[in-house]
């Protein structure tokens, strides 16, 4: 049976299905800001990230940054990384949490 820090896998489920597009946009990205998302320890620090990713969208050098130019593919990475965090952050919770990672972007090509 698996464990996570003391707590069997009955106690906490994980559900994360981290796609390819999250993998193919860490690896667009320059290494360092990709790692910054790799290390993110909680729900704020993903928060800043990608805040600042938004900003640099408004500002126009999002790419100069070595950010993604892709909105989907940003979101991907939150999906992918907020799981661990919350698993991190809920570990001594007793309730038994399920956490089930879902991204709703849906893009159509005409």
């Amino acid at each position: 049976m698996n464990h996570i820090r003391g707590h069997s896998a009955l106690d906490i489920l994980l559900m994360n299905i981290a796609s390819y597009v999250a993998t193919m946009s860490l690896n667009a990205m320059y290494e360092e800001i990709a790692r910054k998302f790799m290390n993110v320890k909680t729900l704020q620090e993903l928060n800043e990230l990608i805040v600042t990713v938004v900003k640099h969208t408004g500002i126009g050098d999002r790419q100069k940054k070595g950010f993604l130019n892709s909105a989907c593919g940003i979101s991907k990475i939150g999906m992918w990384r907020a799981p661990g965090s919350l698993v991190e952050e809920h570990k001594s919770d007793p309730r038994h949490i399920l956490i089930n990672s879902a991204n709703s972007v849906y893009t159509i090509w005409l």
